[in-house]
């Protein structure tokens, strides 16, 4: 069972990681895709907001 120490400690590294993306997507804004997706360098690729997009991903998911 993870400690809150652990827990703090995880939850600060994924706020690091999505500060620094969120930085590197701001100066390289039109780095963006055809696809309106846009990958970072450590291969994490995120997707331009898109409710009806969203919505038909959401409705094809499997499960």
């Amino acid at each position: 069972m993870s400690t809150n120490k652990e827990l703090i400690d995880e939850l600060n590294k994924e706020l690091f990681d999505l500060t620094a993306k969120v930085i590197h997507l701001i100066r390289y804004y039109p780095g963006w895709d055809k696809d309106d997706s846009y990958t970072f360098p450590d291969g994490d690729t995120w997707h331009r907001f898109d409710p009806e997009r969203d919505a038909k991903a959401k409705d094809n998911a499997p499960g």
